[in-house]
């Protein structure tokens, strides 16, 4: 079975060509729910001062509305408690596994939040949430699916008490997300440089400086707020949404 083209003829991916080859990614709009079930388990094995992960198997609920079923961990060959490499052999096995099945994968890994590093341990609750560069870079590797190339987003978890629920959450990159929490879509960009685009001509249109103060505030804030993917927790899962 072409997973693949299924996948494409039902609107959930789409084709793409970055440097003159073919990859497919997630079609916007879609809403992305992590299952509670999925939370308990990283939850269950999150250490504080060690990275894990691993891959989360997801598959479309509803139209434009993919859901986590299942959950699995691998093991981690690196020796620095602050990197995280999965294991090849789980890797291989778990995602021919997740391809027979029907499934999609999210790939996922942890950040702790205790290294016994003065410069580290005690930031803001959402430091930890951020992807490193090595993690960016990452995000643009295609995983091989019927033959083809799948670039799907991947996430970060952080199981902390400051957080709802205790764990947090963050996907980036897959050409859908930003490619860390501080940073912008291309989509966020190009709407935020066409809103002041748009200002410029407006503001020709207001003769005190203050109305065109506030006209640019509106615009900028309003496609900013409109663009980025929301999160919110529903009855113990979180949903993700990008339009």
């Amino acid at each position: 079975m072409d997973l693949i083209q299924s996948y494409q003829n039902q609107g959930f991916l789409q084709q793409r060509n970055e440097s003159g080859k073919a990859i497919y990614t997630l079609e916007k709009p879609v809403k992305i729910i992590l299952s509670n079930g999925v939370l308990e388990a990283v939850k269950k094995r999150y250490p504080k001062n060690s990275e894990i992960g691993g891959v989360i198997w997801v598959k479309p609920l509803s139209q434009k509305v993919l859901i986590s079923e299942d959950i699995t961990f691998f093991r981690n060959v690196q020796n620095d408690p602050s990197k995280y490499s999965p294991h090849p052999d789980d890797y291989r096995t778990t995602l021919a596994e997740i391809e027979k099945s029907g499934y999609l994968p999210i790939l996922f890994h942890t950040h702790p939040t205790q290294l016994g590093l003065s410069s580290y341990d005690g930031k803001r609750v959402r430091f930890y949430l951020t992807s490193s560069l090595q993690d960016q870079d990452s995000s643009f590797y295609p995983v091989s699916f019927s033959g083809k190339s799948l670039v799907m987003p991947q996430a970060i978890f952080v199981a902390d008490e400051r957080f709802t629920n205790g764990i947090g959450v963050a996907l980036y990159n897959g050409y859908l997300f930003p490619l860390s929490l501080a940073k912008l879509t291309s989509g966020e960009i190009w709407s935020i440089a066409i809103s002041v685009l748009l200002l410029f001509w407006v503001g020709t249109k207001y003769v005190r400086a203050s109305q065109f103060i506030i006209a640019s505030l509106i615009f900028v804030i309003g496609a900013y707020e409109y663009f980025r993917p929301k999160y919110s927790e529903v009855s113990g899962n979180i949903e993700i949404k990008v339009i």
